[in-house]
């Protein structure tokens, strides 16, 4: 680091450097903005070792918390999103060709019944308010109800061939059912859509230092992906306090799974002492911050 001059005496110099102190213990003013620098690369460091260790976590690993999660239960991995991999995968890919088929089949099966029934309709519609409207009216009447039964049975084919995808055959090489076949995936623990990952990341921390800023974890565009990465990001939680900083999430489940309640315990933040090496990593960046913020204060 290179050599820092004070302009003052050993007195000026004292009470400067006790304004630190009690700006980062919350007990006076932050004079130069140090403590802020301080607070928010001691914030940032956290985020890095918690978004860290979640990712040891969700992929079978133990965390520098000595804390390992459970597996996941053969069905909670069936029921997890069918996303591009898995149809890559033959077991599935199988089963997924066979559902379409069945749906596409299926689809216009009903699609065909239907329009014979909703022409059924139609015309003995037709013929009734014939008896008491005018021709244009009673084809306006007839044809307004008959639009509001295409709806609602085009709905209920969906309805009823989302029932049946679960109920096909079972597959061809191994007897087992759908349920059974998605089981089979490898999937990351906790880490479904995620939303609660993306929120214990870190986003962007500029200018380190008295003059930092911190941006929460976002994504530019405006593509699905980039929208639902932006509303995860803002479900962080980085809180400047006058003698620290909070960090954490208010993902709503994320909870349940930091205490164990409802489900099996899987916590992303320390339940006791944080690991020795996070504290002296937030330790360094915390120092880092400091010689930053009182070099630029003394030269001021």
């Amino acid at each position: 680091m290179a050599d820092v001059y004070f302009r003052g005496n050993r007195t000026q110099f004292r009470e400067l450097m006790r304004s630190v102190v009690a700006a980062l213990s919350g007990r006076g003013p932050d004079v130069g903005g140090v403590a802020h620098g301080v607070f928010l690369s001691v914030g940032f460091a956290a985020l890095g070792d918690i978004r860290n260790d979640y990712e040891r976590k969700m992929r079978g690993g133990t965390g520098e918390d000595g804390v390992k999660w459970p597996e996941l239960s053969p069905q909670t991995i069936a029921r997890r999103r069918i996303g591009p991999k898995d149809e890559k995968l033959p077991h599935i890919a199988e089963r997924l060709a066979r559902e379409r088929e069945a749906t596409k089949k299926f689809k216009a099966e009903e699609k065909k019944k239907n329009a014979e029934r909703l022409k059924s309709e139609y015309k003995l519609l037709l013929s009734r308010f014939a008896l008491s409207l005018p021709p244009e009216e009673a084809r306006a009447r007839a044809k307004q109800i008959i639009d509001l039964r295409r709806k609602g049975l085009e709905a209920r084919t969906e309805a009823v061939n989302f029932a049946l995808r679960g109920k096909l055959a079972v597959t061809r090489e191994t007897g087992e059912k759908r349920w059974q076949v998605l089981s089979r995936r490898r999937v990351e623990i906790l880490k479904d859509t995620g939303v609660g990952f993306i929120s214990l990341s870190q986003g962007e921390l500029a200018n380190p230092g008295p003059n930092a800023v911190y941006t929460k974890p976002t994504m530019q565009g405006q593509s699905k992906q980039a929208k639902e990465f932006r509303a995860a990001g803002q479900h962080q939680i980085f809180d400047k306090l006058n003698d620290g900083i909070i960090i954490g999430t208010n993902v709503p489940y994320m909870k349940d799974h930091q205490d164990g309640v409802g489900v099996k315990q899987r916590s992303f933040l320390p339940t006791g002492p944080v690991p020795r090496v996070w504290a002296q990593r937030w330790a360094d960046a915390g120092l880092k911050a400091l010689a930053a913020g009182v070099s630029q204060l003394v030269t001021a």
